[in-house]
C-alpha cells in the first residue's frame, strides 16, 4: 500500500505508530530518503506493507524523475503489487494542488495524483482521508483523482467536543504584539504550569520576531531557555527536530510554538490547548486545520483563538449566493493578502452567531455532538 503524506514529520510520526500499533512494516519516502542499494533493494523487493510518501516522489522532483517514481514507471511487476493508495489529508489537493482563484498552486504535485489512476490501473483502490472536506473541497478532490462523484463516503462528528472557538480584533495590527502578551503569565508559578500553545502566523519573519518578543516578555526565570520557539521550513532539520521535542515533551522548556502554516499538518501532540491564528486565515479549510492541532486529547477543554485585523470588518459581504465555494475571495484586485480572504473567513469573522454552528454548516456536520456539545451560544443549548 501507498499512503501519500505531507509532511517528513507527520511521515516519521506515521512510521512509528503504525509499526507499533499494528506490526507492519513501514518506511517514509522523501526528498531526505538515502540513495543506498540496501534500503531501495528492500523497497523494489517490497519488503516493506506500506509505503508512506510525499506527493513529490511520484512524479519530477527538482528536474528529475524520483527515484520511487522511476521504479513505477520502468517495472510492471512492481506496479501490479500495489493494491491500495491512500491520500492522507487529502484536502491539500484543493488547498495546495490546484490552481485557485488566479494563484499558482503551491505544491502541485498534490494536484497531479489523478495520474496514477492510469499507472496503477483499476485494480488499485483508491481513498481520500481528512477531517477537512467541506462539499466544496471534496468535490473538487474527487474530480482531480477521476474519482466517481457518487462514491461512498464515510463522515463521522468533525467538530470536537471540547474544543471552543473565538474571534477578537487586533488592536492596531499584526506588528503590535502586545497583543499576545495573555500567553505569557506575569509571575511564574510552578504549581501552575504554562498551557501549551501554538500561534500560526502568515511568514518566517513574523514567527522569529514574535518568538523573540514572548521570549523578551516572559518572567525572568522563563527566559533563554526556549520559553517560546519559532517553527518554520526556513531552519534546519536538527533545530527543527529539537524545537519539535521541546514542544511535544511533557517535561520540555517549550510551551509555546510559534510557526508557519506549513507546520499545521505536521504537529500532533496530544496536549496542546490554545491554538491562535495571528491574522485572519484566507480559507476556513486551512483554518480549521490548524485549529484542530488543539485539544487533540479529548480529556482537556482547548480553545481556537482567531485574532482578526481591522481592515476584515470593512468588507461588505453581498446575499449572493456563494455555496459552491465558499471560500472564493471576496475581491481579488485588492493588494496582498486582502486579495486571497474569502467570504466565507469574512462572514467568520464578523457573524454575531455561535461559531460552533457555523463550522458546521461550513463542513456539513450535522451530528449532534459536532453542533450542541461545546457550543458558547446559549440559543443552541436548548
Amino acid at each position: 500500500s501507498i499512503v501519500i503524506s505531507p509532511l517528513k514529520r507527520l511521515q516519521t510520526n506515521q512510521v512509528t505508530e503504525i509499526t507499533e500499533a499494528f506490526g507492519l512494516s513501514a518506511i517514509s519516502i522523501n526528498e531526505d530518503t538515502p540513495d543506498d542499494g540496501k534500503s531501495w533493494k528492500m523497497i523494489e523487493k517490497h519488503r516493506y506493507r506500506l509505503w508512506i510518501i510525499s506527493p513529490e516522489q511520484l512524479g519530477s522532483h527538482n528536474g528529475h524523475l524520483a527515484r520511487f517514481a522511476n521504479l513505477l514507471d520502468s517495472q510492471a511487476s512492481f506496479r501490479e503489487m500495489i493494491r491500495y493508495l491512500h491520500i492522507d489529508e487529502g484536502h491539500n489537493i484543493w488547498s495546495a494542488g490546484i490552481p485557485r482563484y488566479g494563484e499558482k498552486a503551491f505544491r502541485p504535485a498534490y494536484g497531479c495524483l489523478g495520474k496514477m489512476r492510469a499507472i496503477l490501473g483499476n485494480k488499485t483502490v483508491f481513498q481520500l482521508l481528512s477531517a477537512m472536506f467541506p462539499c466544496h473541497v471534496l468535490a473538487a478532490a474527487k474530480l482531480s483523482i477521476d474519482m466517481a462523484p457518487d462514491v461512498t463516503v464515510f463522515q463521522g462528528p468533525l467538530l470536537r467536543s471540547n474544543l471552543a472557538f473565538a474571534t477578537m480584533p487586533l488592536i492596531g495590527n499584526l506588528e503590535n504584539f502586545s497583543n499576545l502578551d495573555f500567553l505569557t503569565p506575569m509571575v511564574y508559578d510552578p504549581a501552575k504550569p504554562v498551557p501549551k500553545t501554538l500561534v500560526f502566523v502568515d511568514n518566517r519573519s513574523l514567527a522569529d520576531r514574535i518568538a523573540v518578543y514572548l521570549n523578551n516578555n516572559s518572567p525572568s526565570v522563563l527566559r533563554n531557555r526556549g520559553f517560546a520557539r519559532h517553527y518554520h521550513s526556513g531552519m534546519s532539520r536538527e533545530y527543527l527536530d529539537s524545537t519539535y521535542e521541546a514542544f511535544a515533551s511533557p517535561d520540555g522548556n517549550c510551551k509555546i510554538l510559534v510557526a508557519t502554516s506549513g507546520a499545521a499538518t505536521g504537529i500532533d501532540i496530544r496536549d496542546v490547548t490554545t491554538v491562535v491564528q495571528y491574522g485572519i486565515c484566507p480559507n476556513m479549510a486551512d483554518a480549521l486545520q490548524r485549529g484542530g492541532r488543539a485539544g487533540r486529547d479529548d480529556k482537556i477543554s482547548a480553545l481556537f483563538l482567531t485574532m482578526i485585523e481591522d481592515w476584515v470588518y470593512e468588507f461588505e459581504i453581498s446575499e449572493l449566493d456563494d455555496s459552491a465555494d465558499p471560500d472564493v475571495p471576496v475581491n481579488t484586485k485588492l493588494p496582498g493578502k486582502d486579495s486571497r480572504v474569502g467570504r466565507c473567513a469574512v462572514r467568520y469573522a464578523q457573524t454575531k452567531t455561535c461559531l460552533r454552528k457555523f463550522w458546521a454548516i461550513y463542513l456539513g456536520d450535522e451530528s449532534a455532538a459536532g453542533l450542541i456539545s461545546a457550543c458558547l451560544s446559549s440559543p443552541h443549548r436548548s
